[in-house]
Parts: C-alpha cells; sequence; structure tokens
C-alpha cells in the first residue's frame, strides 16, 4: 500500500512539474491566466501570474481541502464549520494553500452564491469573487437562448 502510495505521490509531483513548466512558458504570450482548478493549476498560475507580472483568475467550484479531509482523513464535520476549525498538519496545509490561491487571484469566479461567500470566508477578497452560474441547468435540461442581433448572428 505504502509503494502504490509513494507512487502516486511521485506521479502527481510529477504531473504538477510539467503544469507548471509549460504555463510557465505559455503566460508572456497571454494577457491573463485563467485556473480552472484550484490546486494544480491554480498554484501553477499563481507562482507564473506573480513572475510574469500578469492578471490571474480562477474558478472556484467547490472547497477540495473539505473534500479530502472527509474522504482521507474521516473528518465529518460540514464544510461551513470546517472552515473555522483545526485539524492535522496535512489538512491545515492544504487550507492554508487554498487561501494563498485564491488571495492571490484577481478575480475569482464562484459556480454560484453559496461558492461565492465560501470563497471569501476562506480568503479571497470580497471585490474580486463574482458568481457566474454554468451555462446550463442540468436539472431541467434549459440554456440560454442564443444571442440574438449583432455580428455573426
Amino acid at each position: 500500500v505504502i509503494k502504490n502510495e509513494l507512487r502516486s505521490i511521485k506521479f502527481k509531483l510529477f504531473i504538477n512539474i510539467i503544469f507548471a513548466w509549460r504555463a510557465f512558458w505559455l503566460a508572456p504570450h497571454y494577457d491573463l491566466i485563467y485556473a480552472q482548478d484550484l490546486y494544480t493549476a491554480g498554484l501553477s498560475a499563481l507562482l507564473v501570474s506573480k513572475f510574469w507580472r500578469k492578471k490571474m483568475f480562477i474558478r472556484f467550484a467547490g472547497d477540495s481541502a473539505w473534500e479530502l479531509a472527509q474522504s482521507k482523513y474521516g473528518i465529518t464535520d460540514d464544510i461551513i464549520s470546517f472552515q473555522s476549525k483545526r485539524y492535522g498538519p496535512v489538512v491545515e496545509f492544504r487550507k492554508w494553500l487554498r487561501r494563498l490561491i485564491l488571495a492571490g487571484a484577481e478575480g475569482v469566479v464562484a459556480v454560484s452564491k453559496f461558492m461565492q461567500s465560501l470563497a471569501i470566508v476562506i480568503g479571497a477578497k470580497p471585490a474580486n469573487v463574482r458568481a457566474i452560474y454554468n451555462s446550463i441547468d442540468f436539472q431541467t435540461g434549459c440554456h440560454p437562448d442564443p444571442p440574438t442581433g449583432g455580428e455573426g448572428s
């Protein structure tokens, strides 16, 4: 079990290094960086944006630190209680890292009003967080009407 765990950690580290390397070389060609994942893409985006002095935006769709704490460490607290309590070093490191990433973003795109308020509780600057809902409602199957008028319609 430990051997498989170490292999998994090495693989994840390798993927993160490749992701960061690629982001580092692509960033100078763009005006801003948009990350759609908090940890792998978000951390790389934060580091690269600081190095190249680019604006960084991030999508926030959930609290991975809380999810990890529940699945791997048996934490049973709800997502709100989890924010103010202290846990072991691995969980606290993940909580610190997500706070660093969210606070360092020029803009945070939350997928709901609840996620918007949660991002602020975690450490994102309130003025930088906006709720932008997904474009398709999977429960009803509805989607927005296509744009009318203007160029390209």
